[in-house]
């Protein structure tokens, strides 16, 4: 099963968005895995919209008159669950000072076509590892990621599954079915002990 990553696109030229949506989108398919991507034309946008989602990965103009992506990128870096950032912008002679903030790369809009796939090679090899220690699924309250390691075991509800960790008494309810986490999780350990048990 590939792993999908929530992807934004942070930029105030909205011309560019449909050509870095399909761009990225080819990219991590030759790439085994999956992209959502949304688009936003300005920090503020994005900035509200990641009070409900948790992003993977921004693609992040510097030059926006809302505010400076260099300064928006600074202001992510403090917050939990901080995503990717991958800047795409002409403002190649600011490279030095994206790189302040450790982002994950920084891709010329004039050769966005040229460098972006070896960009996304780099981003999915790199978090290949992480995803084989986290399950990301979706819920009814948003994109969780959960440890596998703190997976107790999942239990059958009807059409949902509920998840049981050691981070909480309560469970997380899903809508994948258990032959669907069968799949992912029976190569990490996990066994069928019932119909409707799967164990770690």
């Amino acid at each position: 099963m590939n792993r999908t990553f929530l992807v934004a696109v942070c930029d105030d030229d909205t011309a560019v968005f449909d050509t870095i949506t399909e761009t990225a989108k080819k990219a991590f398919a030759e790439n085994n895995a999956e992209a959502d991507v949304l688009c936003f034309s300005s920090p503020g946008a994005l900035e509200k919209e990641m009070g409900s989602r948790d992003f993977d990965l921004i693609f992040l103009d510097i030059e926006m008159p809302e505010e400076d992506g260099i300064r928006f990128g600074e202001r992510l870096s403090r917050m939990e669950n901080t995503p990717d950032i991958i800047f795409v912008s002409s403002r190649e002679d600011r490279v030095f000072d994206a790189f302040k903030i450790h982002p994950f790369g920084f891709v010329r809009k004039s050769l966005f076509l040229q460098d972006i796939g070896g960009v996304i090679a780099d981003y999915v090899s790199a978090r290949q590892d992480e995803g084989a220690r986290n399950f990301v699924v979706q819920t009814v309250s948003g994109t969780v990621t959960i440890p596998v390691d703190a997976i107790r075991y999942f239990e059958g509800a009807r059409k949902n599954q509920l998840v049981y960790t050691t981070q909480s008494r309560e469970p997380i309810t899903i809508n994948l079915t258990m032959k669907q986490l069968e799949d992912i999780f029976a190569p990490r350990a996990f066994l069928r002990v019932h119909t409707g048990y799967l164990v770690n």
